[in-house]
């Protein structure tokens, strides 16, 4: 979340889509951590009851069903292999994706019935999004009777590596809250 602009996304809730899922909240402008410093951790609310197994010994979790690892296969081939077999329309990355589509848009219309704030959709598979947004909004509209468009729906400012460049704003703004001046050499 610290990548992206938090002046322009006051409110707003930034889906981790890597090799497990993640997330922030985003509360007037500041990280929210929550009580026990667990918000946002997305990946762990029930999906699915009594679904696919996740890492963390419970079934069901979203991120069985909505992190990166889903599309290659726990890690075994790139997501970048995966998303070329897609684009080349191999019938089995097709039908994995729109397993997966499907499974992102019950998580994201649920984090919007509970928030009604901003997603912001990053991380490895999160980079991708911008080209399938049009048939993701399309899900996501068919689980929820409220909404009737889904400008809420954010692509991240950073497709790749945006953990590092989140880290080094973070560490750049203490610096100047810090009086300490910054120098750049070429």
């Amino acid at each position: 979340m610290m990548a992206e602009n938090l002046h322009k996304y006051k409110n707003a809730i930034y889906l981790s889509l890597n090799h497990t899922l993640g997330g922030a909240f985003c509360i007037d402008g500041k990280l929210f951590p929550g009580l026990n410093q667990k918000a946002g951790e997305f990946g762990h609310m029930i999906l699915v009851p009594k679904g696919r197994k996740c890492y963390c010994g419970k079934p069901g979790c979203a991120d069985a069903y909505c992190a990166a690892s889903v599309l290659t296969d726990g890690g075994q081939i790139p997501l970048e292999q995966f998303m070329a077999k897609l684009r080349q329309n191999d019938p089995a990355a097709k039908k994995k994706w729109e397993d997966y589509l499907d499974s992102l848009a019950i998580l994201i219309s649920n984090l919007r019935m509970a928030y009604d704030i901003n997603l912001i959709l990053c991380g490895e598979a999160g980079g991708y999004l911008s080209e399938y947004m049009i048939p993701l909004g399309e899900k996501v509209l068919s689980y929820t009777g409220f909404d009737r468009d889904t400008r809420y729906l954010k692509n991240c400012t950073y497709a790749r590596e945006a953990s590092a460049i989140g880290a080094a704003k973070h560490f750049i703004k203490l610096k100047i809250k810090g009086g300490s001046r910054l120098c750049y050499s070429r």
